[in-house]
């Protein structure tokens, strides 16, 4: 049970989201963080808070408690929050027909509704409008810029009374309920550890045990010109068959063995492709998704161009020109559970394992865990 006092180690989005509620909760936090600001895959990402990629029953519902708390931070913290929903674009009667089955299924428990090709445009002139067929509109994701955001939360903990935040500070060792680096050691109540992808340093048989590094690349544009607005997030086919929110449905099968002919190439480098656009009128464009215990550093531009090639399908962007191209890499668990809160010990909890969705899970999911500590 968490006392009156914890360590929080990594200032992600995990680690942000554990801090925050600890705050909330009345307990004392230190944050500890290896550099000077965050800079791994918390702010390498959309940005989406993505409820509609949740299955239905507790994960949906933990997006659905994320999003309020992220409507609420945005207000107390500052940061610009955009509740633009989404659209999943169909250019064939398999995506049409697996959309319009989601839909039935869920249009109880989901704001979800089939837009007929008219009224998709209507909502983005971004859509390519040629062969389209309808989309599924989905009011409740949200975008943040993870830049902004992130940056802002993490310097609004700093300042809270009941939080120290040390950064350049990276920890090496945990024993007990004491964790130690280079610059000394502390100890608390309880410890916390969301160090993301560097779970490999402190906790390299986890990483083993229970699941693997996965990287991507993504790329952003400029600044759109003439005040142009993307409106909601915009996904392509593919985008389908990666969210386990459409798993399950009958009529998956045959579009993921269309989507295997036409596009194994892709599929086979785990990408789908999503576009979204930021306050400052970027657009974000991404990825795809490859498994390993580690990876070079160097960006392939011929995966970037298999998502440039997609995404120009379904999106046109009046300056599509790329400004920016990354890599993120985080710790995807092997049993696609959503998360992995183990418990090391009486003193040390380890939270990681969020795959892709800390965004859209992480404050959900630390506010139910830790009202049971």
């Amino acid at each position: 049970m968490v006392k009156n006092q914890a360590i929080v180690v990594g200032a992600g989005v995990v680690g942000l989201a554990t801090a925050y509620t600890l705050i909330q909760n009345g307990i004392k936090v230190t944050i500890l963080e290896k550099n000077s600001t965050p800079t791994g895959a918390s702010i390498r990402n959309f940005g989406m808070i993505w409820p509609i990629g949740q299955p239905s029953g507790p994960r949906l519902e933990l997006a659905l408690a994320s999003r309020a708390i992220w409507l609420e931070m945005s207000n107390q913290v500052g940061f610009h929050l955009n509740p633009n929903g989404s659209l999943h674009l169909a250019y064939h009667q398999d995506e049409k027909d697996l959309l319009v089955e989601f839909i039935e299924d869920q249009q109880h428990n989901r704001k979800i509704k089939w837009l007929n090709p008219e009224q998709a445009a209507e909502k983005s002139q971004a859509i390519n409008t040629q062969g389209l067929l309808g989309a599924m509109y989905s009011e409740e994701e949200m975008l943040i810029d993870p830049r902004e955001a992130i940056s802002k939360l993490f310097n609004w903990l700093g300042s809270h009374p009941s939080c120290t935040l040390l950064c350049n500070t990276p920890i090496l060792s945990i024993d007990g309920n004491t964790c130690s680096g280079p610059t000394g050691k502390w100890t608390a109540d309880q410890l916390f550890i969301c160090s993301g992808a560097e779970i490999e340093l402190l906790y390299p048989n986890i990483l083993k045990e229970h699941g693997v590094l996965c990287e991507l690349q993504m790329m952003r544009t400029g600044t759109q010109p003439n005040n142009f607005k993307l409106g909601p997030s915009l996904c392509g086919g593919l985008t389908l068959l990666h969210y386990q929110a459409f798993h399950g449905l009958t009529t998956l099968k045959s579009l993921s063995n269309r989507l295997q002919e036409e596009h194994n190439d892709l599929l086979n480098l785990g990408i789908h492709v999503m576009a979204a656009q930021n306050h400052s009128g970027e657009v974000t464009i991404g990825d795809s998704h490859q498994y390993a215990p580690s990876f070079e550093p160097f960006i392939q531009q011929s995966i970037n161009q298999k998502i440039l090639d997609y995404l120009d399908r379904f999106c046109r962007l009046p300056d599509p020109v790329i400004q920016s191209y990354w890599k993120g890499v985080y710790f995807k668990l092997n049993d696609n559970k959503p998360y992995l809160i183990h418990k090391l010990d009486e003193h040390c909890t380890l939270v990681n394992g969020f795959g892709g969705n800390g965004m859209t899970l992480a404050f959900g999911t630390m506010q139910r865990e830790l009202a049971s500590m």
